[in-house]
């Protein structure tokens, strides 16, 4: 109801209360605009990987040096078709994980971003990234949580571009474990889940050319991939 329509309503009370009520006037009541519910992208990954820089990058729009996140760190970003709540859960621990589900009803949709610090290629590393990995797209299908879309940011390539070539087949292979691990994880969930809409991301990929949160190369792809995964 607008406010002069309830203020002249009021003011009916008094004296010219009988005419408006023998007059029969009714007072038009518009609806309020329902606020847009938030779409919730979970980001994940190894200490360092660049969690923090990538969401300094969006709120500040430059490089920043972040410290650690502790337990999590949550913040609204719009997009062109939504609002994304990006939650950043810290050294990907999964107790602040499965917590940020309490809430979440059965069916929910959400996001994944993945972060891997790619300049480093230690296989150990790499491999204990990709268990991180398994670990939360097999939560979220335990508790009936539709994954809508997957990114997997292989980060920090400025600090490969100094060196020679061989940083390119390192980064290759890489992708191709990242890859071989995706199929083989969304493979096995097929031949055991019923409900195929709740096992696959309905869209998931890989940023691997020359993407850096301290440069700022790939942010806007990564928005955007994530954008249209919620289309």
């Amino acid at each position: 109801m607008k406010f002069y329509e309830l203020f002249t309503c009021f003011l009916c009370r008094g004296s010219r209360e009988k005419d408006c009520v023998s007059a029969g006037i009714s007072i038009p009541t518009e609806a309020l605009p329902t606020p847009p519910t938030a779409s919730r992208c979970f980001i994940l990954g190894l200490s360092g990987a660049g969690k923090s820089t990538f969401l300094c990058r969006i709120r500040t729009g430059k490089f920043q040096e972040t410290q650690p996140t502790e337990d999590y760190d949550a913040q609204e970003i719009p997009l062109s078709n939504q609002i994304m709540n990006l939650t950043e859960i810290a050294s990907s621990d999964r107790r602040n994980f499965r917590l940020q589900f309490i809430h979440l009803a059965p069916l929910s949709p959400i996001g994944l971003l993945f972060f891997i610090d790619a300049s480093g290629r230690d296989p150990e590393t790499i491999e204990k990234s990709l268990e991180e990995l398994v670990y939360a797209l097999t939560y979220a299908r335990s508790r009936e949580c539709q994954v809508r879309y997957l990114g997997i940011v292989l980060n920090k390539q400025d600090l490969l571009l100094g060196g020679d070539d061989r940083w390119r087949e390192g980064l290759e292979v890489i992708k191709g474990m990242v890859c071989d691990t995706i199929k083989v994880l969304l493979s096995q969930q097929q031949e055991k889940q019923d409900a195929p809409e709740l096992v696959a991301p309905l869209r998931w990929e890989v940023f691997d050319h020359g993407v850096s949160m301290k440069t700022g190369t790939g942010v806007e792809r990564i928005l955007r991939g994530l954008e249209l995964g919620y289309r």
